[in-house]
């Protein structure tokens, strides 16, 4: 029996978003289909960015020149998801480099009460322009600093 709580499980992430598990989520093992467990990362990445980061902003724009790519993703699945649910999806920074870092993830089930997923993504610095990688500036670094783990 999980004995962690809701506060626990969470705990060290200053970033999260909810998002309800819709029926098409499931697959035909009546259970969320795994790849949707790496879109409810993505999508609360994507919300995390979009909120504290605003030289981020443009991404996937024709005019953006640096930015960030997804050079890997991780997910650990714990319990399965099924319909009806509500997850809340966490971030934190985790490890930095000159021109990456970690972004630490968790997708906690409020109707099992316990963390179903664990996962992490590496992004990357990137120099759109060149196409190339690029050093994390000064800046980026003290606002990605303040939601290490």
């Amino acid at each position: 029996m999980n004995t962690e709580t809701k506060t626990d499980a969470l705990a060290g992430f200053k970033f999260k978003v909810e998002i309800d598990v819709a029926w098409g989520d499931m697959d035909a093992m009546s259970h969320v289909n795994n790849t949707r467990y790496l879109n409810y990362m993505e999508t609360a990445r994507i919300e995390f960015f979009s909120h504290f980061f605003d030289e981020l902003a443009g991404v996937g724009s024709a005019t953006m020149t640096n930015g960030l790519a997804l050079a890997e993703v991780r997910c650990r699945f714990k319990v399965p998801l099924t319909y009806p649910d509500r997850v809340i999806v966490c971030c934190a920074v985790g490890q930095m480099d000159e021109d990456q870092f970690m972004v630490v993830q968790e997708i906690y089930s409020t109707k099992m009460g316990c963390v179903a997923a664990e996962g992490d993504g590496r992004m990357v610095c990137y120099d759109y322009v060149n196409m190339r990688r690029t050093l994390m500036g000064d800046e980026l670094r003290a606002k990605l600093e303040a939601f290490k783990l």
